[in-house]
């Protein structure tokens, strides 16, 4: 008899614990400079403040309400953004929102939503130096196939002369 009701509260407890709803947040890696090229704005700064969030009417904490997160803008990288910008995001990692230390420098790419205001989220964190970098350009195709065919061009004539084979075929007089 103590058998069964082990098997059956462990069946209850698998059968609960299945259909309570999970929060979790898996960003793909993006290319700091794609995710640049499709953001409305970025910046690095730091956190000022962030606002608290609010339960609902059962007193339950909403991970995936929408809160305002204050930054300094240490520097603009898209976009014209004044010295503070508020950014509204998730309240909860799990629920993809920001996860940021106040004080701490992050990059931020944003995007502007319906209503004017910047958004942002977990995905859209970057390490500053990487957007910082994503910022800058490439080196000239032209420069780097001309630097290419420069070295290829020496590395071919060296090897031309060491094996002797123009002047052993008559291509040299």
């Amino acid at each position: 008899m103590r058998r069964v009701a082990v098997v059956a509260g462990m069946w209850l407890a698998l059968t609960v614990a299945s259909t309570m709803a999970a929060w979790a947040c898996t960003c793909v890696v993006v290319d700091p400079r794609k995710g640049l090229r499709n953001a409305d704005a970025a910046f690095v700064g730091a956190l000022l403040s962030q606002d608290e969030t609010a339960p609902d009417a059962n007193g339950v904490l909403n991970g995936g309400q929408l809160v305002a997160f204050r930054f300094t803008v240490e520097r603009s990288v898209k976009g014209d953004l004044a010295t503070a910008v508020t950014v509204y995001s998730a309240a909860s990692g799990a629920a993809c929102g920001l996860e940021v230390q106040p004080g701490r420098s992050i990059g931020l790419l944003l995007r502007r939503d319906d209503d004017g205001r910047w958004r942002s989220g977990l995905c859209n964190q970057v390490e500053p130096k990487r957007l910082l970098e994503a910022d800058r350009p490439f080196a000239a195709p032209a420069a780097v196939a001309t630097g290419l065919l420069a070295a290829v061009a020496t590395a071919a004539r060296r090897s031309v002369r060491r094996s002797g084979w123009p002047a052993a075929h008559g291509a040299i007089r």
